[in-house]
């Protein structure tokens, strides 16, 4: 297959996301005279039928100006610079992304679930912070209310992801999250 060739079969894009960054990685690698390091300063189209009939839709911007676009909004919100890499016919563009953004989506959901907590599964989960080998039988008798009861509640902060338990229901532990 030639160097910039597209049509690679049995694969398609990717797209993988991280905490910290997403990948795209694209087969076909770079068109021929495109490099890692002269990308965006120099551009070549892979297929002259369709970057027309889309500059005839007037759907693109200009031609040669994404990666520089690229640049300047990770810079303009303050992200590294994007990275690049060409690997074996495929082509690959990371995006950093802001530090804490998967932590402070899972505190702000986190904080939206807990107030929609019940008394009871406040109260299951304080008891389960206090006592990490407490079972199930000692939280409804603690609590007075059914076993079933404590399963539903339990069920609902594993869920949520407040709880999680570690080994056996015998022998093992809660872990809280």
């Amino acid at each position: 297959m030639a160097r910039g060739d597209y049509r690679y079969s049995g694969t398609s894009v990717q797209v993988r996301v991280f905490p910290d960054r997403i990948e795209v990685i694209s087969p076909g690698g770079l068109p021929e005279g495109v490099t890692t390091k002269n990308i965006g300063a120099k551009s070549a189209r892979r297929n002259e039928i369709v970057a027309d009939m889309f500059a005839r839709m007037d759907v693109v911007e200009k031609a040669g100006t994404g990666i520089f676009r690229i640049r300047e909004a990770m810079k303009d919100v303050g992200l590294r610079a994007p990275q690049f890499e060409d690997i074996d016919n495929f082509f690959k563009i990371i995006l950093f992304r802001p530090k804490g953004v998967f932590g402070d989506v899972r505190d702000n959901v986190r904080d939206n679930v807990r107030e929609q907590l019940t008394n009871g599964q406040r109260a299951v989960l304080e008891a389960i912070a206090k006592n990490i080998q407490i079972t199930t039988k000692e939280l409804a008798a603690k609590q007075g209310v059914t076993e079933r009861t404590i399963h539903r509640a339990v069920e609902k902060l594993k869920l949520a992801g407040f709880i999680r338990r570690v080994g056996s229901d015998k022998s093992g532990h809660w872990e809280i999250e």
